[in-house]
Formats: structure tokens, C-alpha cells, sequence
């Protein structure tokens, strides 16, 4: 975290997601269809993916972010830049999540917005649409960027 911190001071890098990595050794196998269950039960809205690995074993998981979808000449892309803890208070909680979309909509889109995937894109996609909404995922509000190409 201190060397993490110490890139962002330096400008070398804009942000830094934590994660966790879970190494369960278990008696029996895990069933990954069973995972995948409880996960779409826990959080419904979330995007659910379960992957092959080509060195054996399933990569499961969920994410309330879209990162990129294709399909046929359409690319998707829905990712979530800042983030804040829902209030107990609705009054106080609606002018957090008003706040913190505002803070988005005046710089120049989200960190993870049109900056960092059209460049990818726009010599083959002509076209793009841009809207930042927010987005709240139970305890969380979040700034979503829809990027359609």
C-alpha cells in the first residue's frame, strides 16, 4: 500500500484498486456452479462471470462493473469511477450520491471513462456515446460511465 501510495504522489500512477486474492485448498472438490449460485444470489445486480482456465481450474466472480462487452459491430463498456458509502439519513445520502456525480460530470469524463478505452477503439469505431449517471450497488454509490462504440 506505501509503495502504492508513493506512485500516486509521483503522478506515475492515477489509481490504485485493492483486491484480495481467496486460495481455499478444500477436503472436496468446489462445486463452481454452486459458487456462481450463491454469488447471483448475494448480489443479483452484479455482472457474473465463471471462465475456464487454460491451466485447469474456473476463474468465478462477480463485479457491479461492466468492463467490455462485444457483440457483433457494438462494443460496451459500463465502468464505475468514484465511489462513496450510502448515509443512513435519505436527505443526507441523496446530496453525497448529487455531490460526487457532480464532482465527475465537471472533469472530463471518469479516470476509467472515454480517456482510457476510445483511444483503443476509435481507429475502428467511428461513433461513440458518452453518459455518466450514478449507480448504487446496496451500501455504495457510484459514478458509472456508459460508453457504447
Amino acid at each position: 500500500m506505501g509503495a502504492a501510495l508513493r506512485c500516486v504522489r509521483q503522478g506515475e500512477i492515477r489509481k490504485v484498486v485493492l483486491s484480495r486474492l481467496l486460495d481455499v485448498d478444500a477436503a472436496q472438490p468446489i462445486d463452481c456452479s454452486a459458487v456462481m449460485n450463491n454469488l447471483r444470489v448475494q448480489n443479483p445486480h452484479a455482472y457474473h462471470f465463471s471462465l475456464p482456465l487454460p491451466e485447469g481450474g474456473v476463474l468465478v466472480g462477480a463485479s457491479p462493473e461492466l468492463l467490455i462487452r462485444k457483440n457483433a459491430r457494438r462494443i460496451w463498456s459500463n465502468p464505475l469511477a468514484g465511489s462513496i458509502c450510502r448515509h443512513q439519513d435519505p436527505q443526507r445520502d441523496k446530496l453525497q450520491c448529487q455531490q460526487l456525480l457532480d464532482s465527475h460530470k465537471e472533469s472530463a469524463g471518469t479516470p476509467h471513462g472515454r480517456g482510457r478505452y476510445c483511444p483503443a477503439f476509435t481507429p475502428s469505431v467511428p461513433s461513440t456515446s458518452h453518459t455518466v449517471y450514478p449507480f448504487t450497488v446496496s451500501n455504495q454509490h457510484h459514478v458509472a460511465s456508459f460508453l457504447a462504440y
